[in-house]
């Protein structure tokens, strides 16, 4: 079993090489089965090349999963009897699987990486320097892995997750019990524009010329504009109602089809600011729109009596899907969520979701219950003016950050740049989840060779699904080479 050839490889190490594990079942047996031979054959774990290969180590470079998922299992301490021995009891250390890591990394074994990490320890309670990670991406099982490899077994003190319903994990993927999970409403024009105010910082814009982002901006959007179909039929809807005939809900009828005709005709040069649009908006409804955005108060931005618009918010109609089939909603779901996204066509270009979650994340805990428009406004700006004090006292600066370049991943992965920079002895350590290659998506490949030449470490998840949106976030966000 010991016996060594010319460069001082055992016949287990051989067969772990080659990734036989039948050979290496034979070789090794499991700690349950006792006996000389059977000892001496488990001794064999701790015996190395002359290249100072053990047998796990060679099978990890090798990426050989199944053996070594049988070798740590053979680690295990023996029952103590006749045949135990010091050597056996003491075969191999935490260094060889540490060792054994590296040789894994660096071949790319991602699968026999991370087995050999839990074999170290409980990620999460290893000891060593503790990490603050702020996490902005789909959770997918492949991502739990990847975290936990790039972190290489280090303590984290705080995980907190931006989660969207586009990140949640799916069923069956389990997040750590510490994360701390955050998803702030970013609805409405007032939390947009608070959050413009956390990029309108001194010193920012060069740091945002190094990385090569350009600065979040107003904008039509013309994807909202081609969803006024869905109001006109909330219109056509409303038409049929006895009390809509005359008076007070007639009108509002009128008053609702002529904002939405010309929110969808608009064009991006007639409005010239945020000012520009809350005057083109009050031009069609009553004052104090800004604050009347939740669906019970939507219609009355138009005039509707109270009871009407609760009977219209809560009307069923048939939705025929591009497949010919059809289903049962209401017109709250059809029509009222597109005429409160019109109430903000002019806004912010791109999405804001992660930048929002990132703001309560470095103010505290995730907020119970979920916070209203008016709280979210106030934790923004509180945040803001910390900001472009330089107090970041008080504040969570992450040490590391995991997104998916999204273009509200990048604007936040500025924001934490600028504020790493300003907090003395912080740095930031930046992990990305890409989907993998994909012909109908070139611009993959510019996005990761541009966010490696900024010492972002990337990684291809072949369950992530944000191939468009990332090429969306390449042609918006990022500034062209």
């Amino acid at each position: 079993m010991q016996l060594q050839n010319i460069n001082g490889d055992t016949p287990l190490l051989i067969a772990c090489i080659h990734g036989h594990e039948a050979v290496v079942r034979t070789l090794c047996p499991t700690a349950e089965t006792s006996g000389p031979s059977v000892q001496a054959g488990r001794s064999c774990l701790a015996i190395k090349s002359h290249l100072g290969r053990t047998p796990l180590m060679a099978a990890a470079e090798m990426g050989a999963k199944e053996v070594v998922r049988y070798l740590l299992e053979c680690m295990r301490p023996p029952a103590k009897n006749e045949y135990s021995s010091d050597l056996v009891a003491n075969s191999y250390d935490d260094m060889d699987v540490v060792e054994a890591l590296k040789l894994a990394r660096k071949g790319g074994h991602v699968s026999v990486a991370y087995q050999l990490l839990r074999k170290l320890g409980d990620c999460h309670t290893l000891s060593g320097s503790a990490f603050a990670v702020y996490a902005c991406h789909q959770q997918t099982f492949y991502a739990q892995q990847r975290r936990d490899l790039w972190l290489e077994g280090k303590r984290i003190s705080c995980l907190r997750l931006s989660m969207p319903p586009f990140n949640k994990p799916p069923p069956g993927v389990l997040l750590p019990d510490m994360s701390e999970q955050y998803e702030v409403p970013v609805f409405g024009l007032r939390i947009s524009r608070a959050i413009m105010e956390c990029f309108d910082l001194d010193g920012l814009p060069q740091v945002a010329q190094e990385l090569g982002i350009t600065l979040p901006r107003y904008g039509l959007s013309g994807f909202i504009q081609g969803k006024m179909f869905k109001v006109r039929r909330l219109i056509s809807e409303a038409r049929k109602r006895d009390d809509c005939q005359s008076g007070v809900n007639a009108e509002a009828i009128s008053r609702l089809e002529r904002f939405v005709e010309a929110f969808a005709a608009l064009r991006t040069d007639e409005i010239d600011g945020p000012d520009a649009w809350h005057r083109w908006v009050s031009s069609f409804t009553a004052d104090g729109w800004m604050e009347k955005q939740e669906f019970s108060h939507l219609l009355s931005n138009f005039g509707f009596s109270p009871e009407t618009a609760k009977e219209i918010q809560l009307t069923e109609i048939d939705d025929r899907w591009d497949d010919g089939s059809t289903v049962k909603t209401t017109l709250e779901q059809y029509s009222l969520r597109w005429l409160s996204k019109a109430f903000a066509g002019y806004n912010v270009v791109g999405c804001l979701t992660d930048v929002a979650n990132l703001i309560f994340a470095m103010k505290g805990k995730p907020p119970t219950p979920k916070p209203t428009e008016e709280e979210v406004v106030i934790i923004v700006r509180e945040v803001a003016q910390k900001l472009r004090e330089g107090e970041f006292k008080g504040l969570w600066i992450p040490t590391h950050m995991i997104h998916d370049a999204e273009t509200d991943d990048l604007l936040s992965w500025l924001l934490l740049k600028y504020v790493n920079r300003g907090s003395a002895g912080s740095s930031l350590q930046v992990l990305v989840q890409l989907p993998i290659a994909d012909p109908k998506y070139p611009e993959l490949e510019e996005v990761a060779e541009r966010l490696k030449s900024f010492d972002c470490e990337v990684y291809r998840d072949p369950s992530a699904r944000n191939a468009a949106a990332v090429k969306l976030a390449l042609q918006s966000v990022l500034t062209p080479k």
